[in-house]
Parts: structure tokens; sequence; C-alpha cells
């Protein structure tokens, strides 16, 4: 499942830079036109591209989350410590 989400993330993220660099380039050729009023909208989509890219870097490609894993492996090690933590105790009391 990791492979999986981390493969769809890389698909997504290489259509998102293919996107910014088409930005980028119609930015570059509405400044270099002097058309102001084109380069403001594109300097605007390029911002919102930017803030898309950003999320997509934090996009998780683990199913579950960091939480899951610790709350999971303390559900099945805190007994086990609690245990030989009182087979400790009782090896220690004077018999």
């Amino acid at each position: 499942m990791h492979q999986r989400l981390a493969s769809e993330k890389e698909r997504i993220q290489t259509d998102a830079d293919n996107r910014l660099r088409t930005i980028m380039g119609e930015l570059t050729t509405a400044v270099d036109a002097r058309d102001l009023s084109r380069a403001e909208g594109m300097q605007k989509l390029l911002a919102s591209h930017l803030s898309q890219r950003d999320v997509l870097a934090r996009l998780p490609t683990w199913p579950w989350s960091g939480g899951t894993l610790r709350g999971f492996a303390t559900t099945l090690l805190l007994p086990v410590i609690v245990f030989l933590i009182q087979r400790g105790v009782i090896e220690l009391l004077p018999k």
C-alpha cells in the first residue's frame, strides 16, 4: 500500500511541477511583453500553485499515521513491560 501511495504522490507531484514550469514560462512571457494585467493574473496563479505544491509535499505515503503505530506498540508492549516488572519485584521479595 505504501508503494502505491508513494508512486501516486510522485505522479501528482510530477504533474504539478510540469504545470508550474508552464505557469512560470507564461509569466516570463507576460513580463517580457510588459503585459502587466496578464502578469498580475499569472502571479496569483503562480502563488496558488506553489501553495498546492506545498500541500502535495506534505501528503503522507503510509496508510496510517505515526500515532496509530505508537498506539499499537503501546498496546502490545505495555502489558509485557508491566508483567516483567511484576516478575522482577516478586523475585526481589524475601521468601
